[in-house]
């Protein structure tokens, strides 16, 4: 919608064609578009198997939100290993949201081995990050110790959520880039 009304169903077409190409992040944000409904009819099936393409190819925000899908169970058989390795390569790619994912993970011993010092170390990375849950989780862990604790939540999808040192990943960059290209 910059300089022109905003129009989620003609987005839509337009990232089908780049997704179809093999673009990324056309990929990843048509998933999106899936995902929220917006445009297209809301369709998890089709969102997952666009984050999937996206993921593959190493899309950061998409390896994240793939290991969502893998966490609840949406449209795919839950899977803790599965997600910790979506999680694993989104946080290697600096996704806070995913290191924060992976730490709950390992700190609650789902589908890889328990290990509070490598959670605490993932925690650390997230909260360095300026992942606020992250941040709260250590302060609370450091606190009152790991077995006074409430399990910690995780994260949702990142939706068009551009993480730092991301660029071109909101549906508005690629907009704008489909414009001028």
């Amino acid at each position: 919608g910059d300089g022109i009304k905003q129009d989620f169903a003609e987005g839509s077409e337009w990232f089908r064609e780049a997704a179809i190409q093999g673009v990324s992040n056309a990929q990843y944000n048509l998933a999106v578009l899936y995902e929220r409904g917006l445009g297209v009819t809301k369709d998890d099936v089709r969102a997952l198997l666009w984050y999937h393409s996206a993921a593959e190819q190493l899309h950061p925000l998409a390896q994240y939100n793939l290991g969502i899908f893998y966490l609840q169970g949406r449209s795919i058989p839950l899977s803790y290993v599965e997600a910790a390795a979506w999680f694993m390569a989104a946080s290697n790619q600096g996704v806070a949201r995913a290191t924060y994912n992976l730490a709950v993970l390992i700190e609650d011993g789902l589908g890889v081995p328990k290990d509070m010092k490598k959670a605490l170390a993932l925690y650390e990375k997230a909260s360095s990050s300026g992942h606020d849950k992250a941040t709260n989780r250590l302060v609370l862990l450091r606190d009152t110790g790991v077995l006074d604790t409430a399990r910690a939540t995780f994260e949702e999808t990142a939706y068009t959520y551009a993480e730092v040192g991301s660029t071109g990943t909101t549906v508005a960059n690629i907009q704008s880039f489909l414009r001028v290209s």
